[in-house]
C-alpha cells in the first residue's frame, strides 16, 4: 500500500472513530447524572438557548460554562438549556436537532419573545452550540434566514465548530488530500454513508451575528491538513473547562462579514485542569 493510500485509509478510520466518539463519549453525550446546580434556574422564554442533547437536559452546568463565551459577546441575561433530539447516530441527530431548534426559535419569534433590541423591543435571542451543537446551529441559521427571521434578531455563539470557515474539519478534510484522491475519497465517504449531513458544510458568515471560538489544537475546529488529528480527542474536549482568563487570551478576532473567529492558542490552556473541569460539567457534578 503506498503512502497516499495508507493516509486515506487512516484518515477515513479516524473520521468514523471520531463520529462514533462524538455520539458516545464526548462532552456532548457522556452525562447520565442529574445533579442540579442551584445558581441556575431553567425557565422557558429566556434570551439565550444553550443547545444540549436530550439525555442531558437537566445538566445546567452546560449553561454555566456557556455563559463564559456568551458574556464577551454582549449577553447579560440568563441562559436556558435547550434539549435537542439525540438519536442513536450522528447522521440522524443533526437534522433532528436543526428541526427542533428552528421550530423553537420561530415559535418564540411569533410570540414576540425576542427582537432587535431597538425602540423598547426585546433583545436578540442568543443561541449557543458546542461541537455537534455548533453544527446544528450553523445549519439552522440557513433555514431561519430563509424563513425571514431578521438578521438583527439572532446572535449565535459557537465553540469547537467543525464547520468553521477558518479550517473546520467538515469543509477542509477532503481538500487536505492530493487532488487525485479527493473524488475517490468523497465517493468512499458517500458509500460509507458518513457524508451527510455536514461534510463540506461551512458556517454562514453573512446571515446573523456569529462568534466562533476555536482552540488551535482542536482537529475538529482546526484540521490544519491533519496536523491536529490528536486534538480530535483531546483539545476538542477542553472548551467547557476553560477559565475566563484562558478564553480571553483569544484576543482580537478575524472578522468575516457578520462572523467573528476567535482563536485560543492551546499553549495558553492548562490542559489537564480544563479536561477535568469539562468532565465535571459533562457529569453535572458541582
Amino acid at each position: 500500500m503506498n503512502k497516499a493510500v495508507a493516509g486515506t485509509v487512516f484518515a477515513v478510520t479516524m473520521l468514523v472513530a471520531g463520529s462514533l466518539y462524538a455520539t458516545s463519549g464526548s462532552p456532548w453525550s457522556m452525562s447520565n447524572k442529574k445533579v442540579s446546580r442551584s445558581d441556575y434556574v431553567l425557565t422557558s422564554g429566556e434570551d439565550a438557548l444553550v443547545l444540549v442533547p436530550d439525555a442531558t437536559a437537566a445538566n445546567v452546568g452546560y449553561a454555566e460554562a456557556a455563559q463564559l463565551y456568551l458574556e464577551p459577546s454582549g449577553f447579560d441575561g440568563t441562559a436556558t438549556v435547550f434539549p435537542i433530539p439525540e438519536p442513536s447516530n450522528l447522521v440522524a441527530s443533526i437534522p433532528a436537532g436543526v428541526t427542533a431548534l428552528v421550530q423553537e426559535v420561530e415559535s418564540q419569534y411569533t410570540a414576540g419573545d425576542f427582537g432587535d433590541g431597538l425602540n423598547g423591543a426585546p433583545e436578540p435571542l442568543y443561541i449557543f452550540g458546542y461541537s455537534e451543537g455548533a453544527d446544528v446551529a450553523g445549519l439552522a441559521e440557513q433555514q431561519l434566514y430563509a424563513d425571514n427571521i431578521p438578521t438583527d434578531d439572532l446572535h449565535f455563539v459557537m465553540i469547537g465548530d467543525s464547520a468553521s470557515a477558518e479550517g473546520g474539519f467538515l469543509n477542509s478534510f477532503v481538500d487536505s488530500f492530493p487532488q487525485p484522491l479527493q473524488q475517490p475519497l468523497t465517493e468512499l465517504l458517500t458509500l460509507l454513508d458518513i457524508t451527510a449531513p455536514g461534510l463540506g458544510a461551512t458556517t454562514p458568515d453573512n446571515l446573523y451575528q456569529t462568534d466562533v471560538y476555536s482552540l488551535t489544537g482542536d482537529g475538529w475546529a482546526n484540521w490544519d491538513g491533519g496536523a491536529n488529528i490528536g486534538g480530535l480527542l483531546t483539545d476538542h474536549l477542553e472548551y467547557l473547562g476553560l477559565t475566563p482568563a484562558e478564553i480571553a487570551t483569544a484576543g482580537a478576532p478575524v472578522v468575516d462579514d457578520l462572523t467573528s473567529y476567535y482563536t485560543i492558542d492551546s499553549a495558553n490552556v492548562d490542559a489537564f485542569p480544563a479536561l477535568w473541569e469539562a468532565l465535571m460539567v459533562s457529569l453535572n457534578i458541582s
